[in-house]
C-alpha cells in the first residue's frame, strides 16, 4: 500500500517524517507506506516534465521514500 499526501507547504518536516516512519514500524510485513509532497516538489517535477527530464521524477520519489525504510 502506498499513498502520497500533498500540501502547500511543509513546515514541519522531521515531525511528519517521522509519522509516516511510525506507520512502517507499527505494521510490520503490512508494507504500508507514504510520503509527503508540498508545492516545492511539484514545481521541481513539473520543471523537469518541461525540460523532457522526467527521468529526474523518480529521483524525488526516491528521496522521499528512502527516509521511510532506514
Amino acid at each position: 500500500m502506498f499513498g502520497i499526501i500533498i500540501c502547500r507547504n511543509n513546515l514541519d518536516k522531521n515531525n511528519i517524517l517521522d509519522h509516516c516512519r511510525d506507520l512502517v514500524r507499527e505494521n510490520p510485513g503490512a508494507e504500508k507506506y507514504i510520503i509527503v509532497l508540498d508545492d516545492l516538489d511539484i514545481q521541481e517535477m513539473i520543471q523537469y516534465k518541461l525540460n523532457n527530464e522526467e527521468y529526474k521524477i523518480e529521483d524525488i520519489f526516491r528521496e522521499k521514500f528512502r527516509p521511510l525504510i532506514m
